[in-house]
């Protein structure tokens, strides 16, 4: 395969862009949700644009950074490190109860900000993730999906022998071709790969699953899911 060009990268950034969106099934008036990462905000930003684009009422888009969350590994009290801020609860019980959509953008954006933290303290902040993200997904009351977005630390910790700009695209590359991105139409390819049936169907999700990627679409509202690799314990649905 050649080498992807900076113009391929920006029409893959493009689909997948619309490919959340879709995947979301993102409707005229409703609010959506979109949980990003510091490093993700090209991505975030077409997804937003993508949204408005079919109607959203609304995109809001909390950006979160794990190296200011190591800072509170490294110097908070340690009884604190499990408490979460009341408004993210209610933000995702607010758009719960609007049916809204919600679109979180998946993949490392600092691998090693971690590093050097004792574990134990680590394993009691899951920020982003909450526990009341189970609760909202068992109501089915929002349309989700988990989307990869690309950036240069993910790239260089899964080709670390190559120089950071080959590896970036090389990463990009395997994104595209997972999501079928290289499709003129993106959705429409993986509706015909899923063999979904009409998006009013009420049939259980159909579902195919492999080391790197998982795709499901089906009731309340049709749903995309996709995973690049194995998603952070702090990937939030």
């Amino acid at each position: 395969m050649d080498r992807a060009t900076s113009g391929q990268i920006e029409e893959w950034t493009d689909k997948l862009a619309e490919l959340a969106v879709f995947g979301a099934n993102v409707q005229p008036g409703q609010l959506v949700a979109l949980t990003s990462f510091v490093g993700k905000e090209y991505l975030a930003r077409k997804i937003a644009a993508a949204a408005y684009r079919r109607g959203a009422k609304y995109v809001d888009v909390v950006t979160f950074d794990q190296w200011v969350k190591r800072e509170r590994m490294l110097h908070a009290a340690e009884d604190t490190l499990s408490y979460v801020p009341p408004w993210m609860a209610q933000r995702l019980f607010h758009v719960s109860d609007e049916h809204g959509a919600r679109i979180t953008l998946s993949g490392p954006h600092a691998p090693t900000a971690l590093d050097g933290v004792d574990p134990a303290r680590a394993g009691r902040d899951l920020l982003p993730s909450i526990p009341e993200s189970g609760e909202v997904v068992n109501r089915m009351t929002t349309n989700w999906n988990i989307v990869p977005a690309p950036t240069a630390p993910w790239a260089e910790a899964v080709y670390p022998d190559l120089d950071p700009e080959t590896a970036h695209e090389r990463l990009w590359e395997e994104v595209a071709h997972v999501c079928r991105l290289d499709a003129d139409d993106p959705g429409a390819a993986w509706t015909s790969a899923l063999h979904v049936p009409a998006r009013t169907s009420r049939r259980a999700p159909s579902a195919i699953r492999s080391s790197t990627t998982i795709a499901v679409l089906g009731p309340p509202r049709p749903v995309l899911w996709i995973v690049i690799g194995a998603p952070s314990a702090a990937t939030p649905v």
